[in-house]
């Protein structure tokens, strides 16, 4: 039983440490592009932190199967609270360059020729704050993307590391 349990005991060190890489690259080319951003100009450093955040996810999912695994009852729950912090501060970074692709993925409710869509304009005109997407939309999401999720995700991942890594 011991070498299950120390499989998973580097499954679970290996998770942390890739996604603690990511976190860093992500932490340190988003404080550059918070003050350095330029739509329309192509960066190294805009595009590692678009790389950094494609790869976080996945191997993010690596920390609640890991967790899982070692069957730890509230470690799951704040396991997949964490993978839903990296999930949503990868979609909220897509709402912060104010460009096509930003537009794009605040646009909510179009439809598209033969495509039913579940929400109306009341869920529509509710998401995005508005009639359009306004200034004040996109400093919401600047707000929920540079200090909520960031909160969130030290809470998560420093209860996961205390609980799974630190204790024996």
């Amino acid at each position: 039983m011991r070498e299950v349990e120390d499989g998973v005991d580097i499954t679970i060190r290996v998770a942390f440490a890739l996604v603690a890489m990511l976190l860093a690259v992500l932490l340190l080319t988003g404080v550059w592009l918070t003050f350095n951003y330029r739509p329309g100009v192509s960066e190294p450093l805009r595009t590692a932190h678009r790389l950094a955040a494609f790869a976080v996810v996945p191997v993010g999912l690596l920390v609640p199967a890991a967790v899982v695994v070692r069957k730890r009852g509230v470690g799951i729950v704040v396991a997949v609270a964490f993978f839903a912090g990296l999930v949503a501060a990868s979609f909220t970074g897509y709402l912060l360059p104010w460009d096509q692709l930003g537009l794009w993925a605040v646009t909510v409710g179009r439809p598209m020729a033969g495509v039913l869509h579940p929400f109306d304009e009341t869920v529509r005109f509710v998401i995005i704050g508005g009639a359009e997407i306004s200034t004040a939309l996109y400093c919401m999401w600047v707000i929920v993307h540079l200090a909520l999720l960031p909160l969130v995700l030290l809470a998560t991942g420093g209860f996961l590391v205390q609980r799974f890594l630190l204790r024996p």
